[in-house]
């Protein structure tokens, strides 16, 4: 999801709140993400330009 949105892990991490090796982790299927950030994750994928437009400020 974090490619589709074009945005660096990093950005994503912050955005998120978790660290860029958490980002890492969930894109080589080490880990997945718990309940709160899974929920954030999906209101990204079903609004992509809200959630971009949040996190740009």
């Amino acid at each position: 999801m974090r490619a589709r949105l074009g945005v660096s892990q990093p950005f994503f991490a912050a955005a998120l709140n978790v660290s860029p090796g958490t980002v890492k982790a969930w894109e080589r299927g080490a880990r997945t993400p718990d309940g709160p950030t899974r929920r954030l994750l999906e209101i990204a994928e079903e609004h992509p330009e809200a959630f971009l437009a949040k996190v740009h400020g």
